[in-house]
């Protein structure tokens, strides 16, 4: 009778540690309605009522996996909010972090993250845990859970090789763009509508062809251009484009730096007769990670007879910098039309330094600002700002663009921890009046040396790129020092050394990383008592064979 009151009672104070501490039961992937698969890492999740979100990692791998939300306007590593779980000699835990720097993350001082389960077996591990959907911590990011198109998180996963978190290498590290409020993360198409009506919408393939990319140098900008002088339907009548869609090559798709269409006029069917309009101008760009574009109900880009666009360019960057040969590339652009009339025709400018006319000048080593201002007598006419897209290279920081009105700012659009591996497009809805002026600002950190602005993958732009309606064909190309406009129009590029900056974070207008001083969120605990959490976790587990010994 003593021995099964014993059992009973070990049984009790197992059961009642395993529920605080969410540590029973074993990984079962039909409790999760979602699964996507990041690199190398099965991320499956589930919403627990309105508040609270669970996810289950697993990886083939013995050490620790990582788990992190990321920046949305950029989607790498700095700036992000991480959990780390691993299970050690039998004990599973995890750890709430953040991130501001390519360098080992920062414990959080509130603890969300709470552990269900976790195990290892066959050369796999299994972290599942589980936090509230928004925590209300500067040092978190929430969750979105809501289905518009714009509305996903960038996630971030990692995995190491043993139980000790530190430096991963990049082979180890992946991040994607993930809507959670999308069945198994699935962006829904915003071209879907386009795709369904074939008798109003129609498709132009723009490509290259089989393309073999260059291995005897790393950067490579391959154009091709297509005259639409004699082309059905563009020859008899205007039509309007009104969406993107990329198709990569998978064999090439590591190579592809990014992808551009540039509007074009022809005099003649041969495409020998095609030149830019403006310098460098482009209506589209594709980056890595980017999904279909469609234009906003209501706005397109007028091409065709009658147009002041008759042909299309597609230019794009192939970044081999490890000279491979034998790399054959098949990507195109497939480009969305109609003859319908929009009430709003679209346009694209680029605010800074859209044409590189910097080109050959040096960065210095430390952290300098560049800033190109749009003065206000470019902007004769209202606009309106449909997206931006920030652009720079390896040692951009931070990008911003500010609008200014009677000498005063009233509006800026940031990119945060940029890194030029996920560049985002922000989606806006700003209005630019007749003499508002917009000035771009760029960081770039250098750490040693010699980096100058170019055209090439190692050297540096600074640049944004927005699409807006009504057109302004006196904007032609851009404003900052890009314009093809003689005037004083064209603004101005001003540099300067920011000597005081000795951190990463200080670069970012973001208050991330500034941990709530009374946080009330859901089931929050301080930092300290991470040790004392894997402590009882050790003594649950003990429990546990406790019980199984008496058995």
């Amino acid at each position: 009778k003593k021995t099964k009151k014993n059992e009973k009672t070990v049984m009790k104070l197992f059961l009642s540690l395993s529920s605080a501490l969410g540590v029973l039961g074993a990984f079962s992937a039909s409790d999760y309605p979602n699964k996507i698969t990041i690199g190398s890492v099965d991320v499956h999740w589930k919403k627990i009522g309105t508040t609270e979100v669970q996810i289950a990692l697993k990886a083939a791998t013995t050490g620790w996996i990582g788990f992190g939300l990321g920046e949305k306007t950029s989607g790498s590593m700095p700036g992000a909010d991480i959990m780390v779980g691993k299970v050690e000699n039998g004990v599973a835990s995890v750890v709430d972090y953040y991130a501001t720097d390519k360098a080992t993350p920062t414990k959080d001082t509130w603890q969300h993250w709470r552990l269900v389960n976790g195990e290892e077996s066959g050369g796999n591990t299994i972290i599942e845990a589980k936090r509230g959907i928004s925590t209300g911590d500067g040092q978190d990011r929430d969750f979105d859970f809501a289905t518009g198109i714009h509305n996903w998180n960038a996630v971030i996963v990692a995995i190491g090789s043993s139980d000790t978190f530190s430096g991963h290498s990049t082979s180890n590290r992946w991040s994607q763009r993930v809507p959670f409020g999308q069945t198994n993360g699935v962006f829904p198409d915003p071209l879907a509508a386009f795709k369904a009506d074939t008798a109003t919408y129609k498709v132009y393939k723009l490509e290259h062809g089989a393309y073999t990319i260059p291995h005897a140098t790393s950067t490579t900008y391959k154009e091709t251009d297509k005259s639409l002088h004699s082309a059905a339907p563009f020859n008899s009548a205007k039509q309007y484009i009104v969406g993107f869609e990329a198709i990569v090559s998978s064999n090439s798709k590591a190579y592809n730096h990014h992808m551009t269409v540039q509007p074009l006029t022809c005099t003649g069917s041969a495409d020998s007769t095609c030149s830019a309009v403006g310098a460098g101008k482009s209506i589209y760009a594709w980056v890595p990670g980017q999904i279909n574009l469609a234009m906003p109900s209501g706005t397109g880009f007028e091409i065709g007879t009658g147009a002041a666009w008759n042909g299309l360019k597609i230019q794009t960057h192939f970044d081999n910098p490890s000279l491979t040969s034998g790399v054959s590339d098949t990507s195109y652009v497939n480009v969305y039309y109609t003859a319908t009339v929009p009430a709003n025709k679209a346009d694209m400018l680029i605010v800074g330094d859209g044409t590189v006319k910097q080109m050959n000048t040096v960065l210095p080593v430390g952290v300098t600002q560049w800033t190109y201002t749009c003065p206000a007598s470019f902007f004769t006419q209202d606009i309106t700002i449909v997206n931006a897209g920030h652009h720079a290279h390896a040692k951009g920081t931070q990008i911003v663009t500010y609008q200014s009105r009677g000498g005063k700012v009233i509006d800026q659009w940031e990119t945060n921890y940029y890194d030029w591996r996920f560049e985002q497009t922000q989606w806006l809805s700003k209005t630019v009046k007749a003499g508002d002026e917009l000035k771009i600002t760029c960081v770039f950190k250098v750490g040693s040396g010699s980096v100058k602005f170019g055209l090439g993958s190692e050297d540096e732009m600074c640049m944004d790129f927005i699409m807006y309606y009504p057109s302004v064909a006196s904007f032609k190309t851009g404003c900052g020092i890009t314009s093809t406009d003689t005037t004083s129009t064209k603004g101005t590029a001003v540099s300067k050394t920011l000597t005081s900056v000795t951190s990463f974070n200080q670069l970012q207008l973001s208050d991330f990383g500034k941990a709530s001083g009374a946080n009330t969120a859901i089931n929050a605990f301080s930092a300290a008592s991470v040790t004392t959490f894997s402590v009882w976790t050790t003594i649950s587990s003990a429990v546990f064979l406790a019980y199984h010994a008496m058995a």
